[in-house]
């Protein structure tokens, strides 16, 4: 995984474009900036995104975060809400969970990744993981999750 550390607003976009990258793209932020539209729109390209909350109120949001003065609180939990209702999750976690429970057809893995907005690099990575197993049985591909026996 490849974590990428604070990075300006104007280049997030710039450098998550940059998807030629195996490894799953993590983002941690402390929300500040999630009030801009373009941000949360950078951000859903990421593969995980973690949202760190320091406080439930604006008095001690303020003395943790000291956030610059036009930054309301108000306006701050409205870019989490709005954030947390355009990030669709993580297609990573979605194929290896269901691939835990039974095997899942090459047309369903696609699919699953069209509808979050995802490629065929999540399937590689799981594949270059060994997390994942294809296999092909009556003429169809299968992707079913790699068994490791406990230690």
């Amino acid at each position: 995984m490849i974590s990428l550390g604070p990075i300006p607003s104007r280049r997030l976009g710039k450098s998550l474009g940059i998807n030629n990258i195996v490894s799953p793209i993590a983002i941690i932020s402390n929300a500040s900036l999630l009030t801009k539209k373009e941000v949360r729109d950078s951000l859903t390209l990421a593969d995980w995104a973690s949202v760190k909350v320091d406080a439930a109120n604006e008095e001690i949001w303020r003395m943790f975060d000291r956030p610059v003065t036009a930054l309301t609180f108000e306006a701050y939990l409205s870019g989490l809400h709005s954030f947390a209702d355009e990030f669709t999750g993580n297609a990573f976690d979605g194929i290896f969970n269901i691939t835990a429970v039974h095997p899942l057809r090459e047309d369903a893995m696609e699919e699953l990744l069209r509808n979050d907005k995802s490629n065929t690099s999540v399937i590689s990575s799981l594949l270059h993981m060994r997390l994942i197993n294809k296999v092909k049985y009556n003429g169809k591909i299968f992707y079913y999750r790699q068994y490791r026996p406990s230690l």
